[in-house]
């Protein structure tokens, strides 16, 4: 999640405004969708390649519970092209780079903080657990 939506908020927005490469770009025969589609279908691989590598990481540490953890990969592979969508949506919206840190403290921030990395969810108060 943090990768594709740090890649795609940031990278985007410096690519967009600062280094103007997406207006250089748009001068060849591209066309915005294929612009658009080639940086989503580049975070996709981006979250099924870190999910790997974290999932290889963790393995030689006994911290890989279940069989059904290989399932990690398939899941950064969806979830590359949603949070990018909404990152790039996002970076094109933007007015300025600190309007972009609106998106991760309102919604990569809370997303990481509650996940249950940090502390078990089943701790948290009644109202807080059920909404997490």
């Amino acid at each position: 999640m943090f990768h594709s939506l740090m890649d795609s908020t940031y990278g985007f927005y410096l690519l967009m405004s600062t280094r103007r490469v997406i207006r250089h770009m748009l001068e060849t025969p591209m066309e915005l969708q294929d612009l658009v589609m080639g940086e989503v279908v580049w975070n996709a691989t981006r979250g099924a390649v870190v999910s790997a590598a974290v999932l290889l990481l963790i393995t030689p540490f006994g911290l890989v519970a279940s069989p059904w953890a290989f399932l990690i990969v398939p899941t950064g592979l969806l979830l590359g092209p949603t949070f990018a969508s909404l990152g790039l949506c996002c970076a094109a919206l933007a007015p300025s780079i600190n309007s972009i840190n609106l998106v991760f403290n309102l919604i990569g921030v809370p997303m990481s903080f509650f996940c249950g990395v940090f502390f078990p969810v089943e701790t948290l108060p009644n109202g807080l657990e059920q909404f997490v």
